[in-house]
């Protein structure tokens, strides 16, 4: 399914562009695609995690601010159509995220933070290899890989040991 725009957006225009249906999307090369819903255990991690994140970072008075469900802009040519990503957990530097505050315009990473999190769902492939790909060409300098169900360890494992018996005599 594929939101239908007149136009390719960019990532300016898609953070305030609404159709109505109150679905999450991502922009892929300009176009705003809709998410799966996440199932409730999915919500439950993600929301319990940032929780510690949150209580971590002030305890410790740690100079970062953890979000749920913010966008994540994509490098990108010059030239060409824009992508970000609705990561499950953003951990921004708190400078960036006062900057934010002080601004009118949706939060959202359009600096590398310094740390994403993923919580693995039925599209795993994406979390591990796309997001990853993806997160490592921008510059982002940790990406936290939340496996609580094995969806993706459990598939890479069987991946890996059929590689390794092929190689052994």
């Amino acid at each position: 399914m594929v939101a239908i725009a007149k136009k390719l957006l960019t990532f300016e225009e898609f953070l305030t562009w609404d159709d109505g249906s109150g679905r999450s999307f991502e922009l892929v090369k300009g176009v705003a695609m809709p998410l799966s819903e996440p199932t409730a255990k999915h919500e439950d991690m993600v929301e319990e995690l940032c929780r510690l994140l949150i209580d971590h970072c002030q305890l410790l008075k740690l100079p970062y601010v953890p979000r749920q469900g913010k966008q994540v802009r994509l490098a990108a040519v010059p030239g060409e159509p824009q992508s970000s990503r609705k990561a499950d957990i953003v951990v921004f530097a708190k400078e960036e995220w006062d900057r934010m505050r002080r601004s009118s315009a949706p939060a959202a990473a359009y600096i590398p933070p310094p740390l994403v999190i993923e919580v693995v769902s039925t599209n795993w492939r994406d979390d591990y290899r796309i997001k990853l790909n993806e997160y490592e060409t921008l510059g982002i300098s940790e990406y936290w890989i939340v496996d609580y169900a094995g969806l993706g360890v459990c598939s890479i494992l069987a991946l890996l040991s059929s590689r390794q018996s092929r190689l052994i005599p």
